[in-house]
């Protein structure tokens, strides 16, 4: 029995179209349906679109924090707090004593019960909680140290910018000097004199000032500029050659003349002649041209271009 065309279609693959399809191989039935699989080329369907690659979407960029080096140092210490017993009985001790002896020293009065219950108070803090015993040692011993160190190198780092301010006030303080020191000497020196040309120009020629003898000047020939002039016959002449207007003038004397005895040119003729009239544009629609040729029983482009030789234009 022969199945139907989407049962086939959902038992096959997708297929390489560039692979020619006499080189697919019929396998068995590996259904039991009677139709032949045939074997896949891929071993994943392929998609029906070229996939598509995003650009990953831009973030912002955090700027960079600097950490406190007190919480660092702080992170590191708290890193070593004990896990074993002998290490929390001696962390304990350690708290204990820290308390009597801060205890201690808050209350001179009476020191020694000052210091019975600061060493309980530290001691039992610490065998509950050894973190917390950890975090005190580290505020009692520790963090002074570390705020000292601090101290120190930012009042480094402080006398190290001043010392920079101070030296570039003083190289801005000598560049100033020197440049009223340059000032000043250029305006003690005097001026150089400029060189005296001497040659002079005259109507005469070119003076020498220091012999006081002229030089005829030696300009080139002026070349006439072309004047053209048409007469009324329709001949043009160049009125700037002496030759050429002799010609001229010979021609047009017997010529025509206005009113107020000028001689006419051909020109002349031309721009007095009335205007023609322009002819009138006609037009006619392609359903004209349409209807004119069903009419006359030949194509429409016959019949465009019999109305184009009679002078329309055809407006679609």
């Amino acid at each position: 029995m022969a199945s139907s065309y989407f049962r086939q279609r959902a038992g096959l693959r997708a297929r390489n179209p560039f692979r020619d399809v006499t080189s697919a191989i019929p396998g068995p039935d590996a259904r039991g349906d009677g139709d032949p699989v045939i074997t896949p080329t891929f071993d994943q369907p392929m998609p029906a679109m070229a996939p598509v690659i995003e650009a990953a979407p831009s973030r912002a960029v955090a700027p960079v924090l600097t950490p406190d080096p007190l919480e660092v140092a702080r992170g590191e210490y708290m890193g070593g707090t004990p896990t074993t017993t002998k290490g929390k009985i001696l962390q304990t001790l350690v708290t204990a004593g820290l308390g009597a002896l801060q205890a201690a020293g808050r209350n001179p009065n009476d020191p020694v019960g000052a210091a019975i219950g600061g060493a309980a108070v530290g001691g039992l803090t610490s065998a509950i909680n050894p973190r917390a015993g950890r975090a005190y040692q580290f505020e009692t011993v520790q963090r002074p140290g570390i705020e000292d160190r601090l101290r120190r190198e930012e009042a480094q780092r402080q006398r190290a910018r001043q010392a920079e301010m101070d030296a570039l006030k003083r190289r801005e303080a000598e560049a100033d000097i020197e440049l009223k020191r340059s000032q000043a000497q250029k305006n003690r020196t005097p001026a150089t004199p400029r060189a005296e040309n001497p040659f002079v120009w005259t109507d005469a020629g070119v003076l020498d000032r220091r012999t006081g003898q002229i030089t005829p000047h030696q300009l080139p020939p002026k070349t006439p500029t072309p004047a053209y002039r048409e007469t009324y016959t329709g001949r043009t002449f160049d009125i700037s050659d002496p030759a050429q207007r002799a010609e001229y003038e010979r021609i047009q004397s017997s010529g025509p003349r206005d009113r107020q005895g000028r001689f006419i040119s051909r020109a002349d003729e031309r721009a007095s002649a009335p205007k023609q009239p322009k002819a009138e544009k006609k037009y006619v629609s392609i359903t004209k041209v349409r209807e004119f040729a069903r009419a006359k029983g030949i194509s429409e482009s016959d019949a465009a271009a019999q109305a184009r030789q009679d002078g329309y234009t055809i407006v679609h």
